[in-house]
């Protein structure tokens, strides 16, 4: 599925003419979105493009506590020190999430809706530039 997802991605931009860079907005946007939708806060959200491997990744720092109660930021301690031994209560520590298990339902129809949007606003950028002149 995951492949399938940026497949569809980048024929739709080939076929509307959306370069790569503009593709990877729209997408960073939409993630943002989804994330902002699903936990209310996007502060340490970041989102990493892997281009040779056609893969994204959302990473998120967060607090090491004993239990932890708000999953956008905080981590558990005994998750925390399997990817990171030496860890301890109070440090912050960057964990990685696959953007397609991230969110729920309504979450990802946000994303869904951003990157429909986005798109169709790049392909009216691009023909009202062909044309201004």
């Amino acid at each position: 599925m995951k492949a399938n997802f940026f497949e569809a991605l980048h024929q739709i931009a080939t076929e509307k003419g959306i370069t790569r860079e503009q593709l990877e907005e729209i997408v960073e946007a939409a993630i943002f979105s989804a994330y902002r939708k699903q936990f209310q806060n996007t502060d340490s959200l970041r989102v990493i493009f892997d281009k040779e491997n056609n893969t994204l990744k959302i990473v998120t720092s967060k607090m090491v506590v004993n239990n932890a109660k708000i999953k956008s930021e905080e981590v558990s301690y005994n998750e925390a020190v399997t990817l990171y031994p030496n860890v301890e209560l109070g440090d912050s520590v960057d964990i990685e999430e696959d953007p397609f298990d991230a969110f729920g339902m309504i979450a990802t129809q946000t994303a869904k809706q951003v990157i429909i949007q986005r798109i169709k606003e790049a392909e009216k950028n691009i023909i009202y530039n062909n044309y201004k002149d």
